[in-house]
């Protein structure tokens, strides 16, 4: 989870994202089984779980960064599968807005590389 530093900027002057917190957990046997986009979606899932007190019903967006640009689609009904279905109800309490960043340039994905 990251915070915005707002007394310092980059050189666009966005402020600065700082670390909050972390959480990670591995996949069980039949969660390592499942498609890429279902990994990756039950990731941010969890997280959003851990971090719910904090993030569930805010009137400011969420920011999930990811770097798996297929994720952008979840709320697309003709484009996801049947698992991620059961995501999506729990998905409506959070107010998170999904932002694609390649892997090389993710620093929200230290954890697992």
């Amino acid at each position: 989870m990251y915070q915005p530093d707002l007394e310092r900027t980059d050189r666009h002057g966005n402020p600065l994202l700082r670390p909050l917190g972390f959480h990670s957990q591995t996949f069980n046997k039949a969660e390592q089984n499942y498609p890429i986009y279902d990994r990756e979606l039950l990731a941010i899932i969890r997280g959003l779980r851990n971090w719910r007190h904090l993030m569930r019903n805010t009137t400011h967006p969420v920011m999930v960064i990811t770097d798996h640009a297929n994720l952008q689609y979840y709320r697309e009904p003709q484009k996801i599968g049947p698992r991620v279905n059961r995501y999506i109800v729990e998905l409506a309490d959070y107010n998170i807005q999904l932002v694609y960043k390649p892997g090389n340039t993710n620093k929200a994905d230290e954890l697992s590389r």
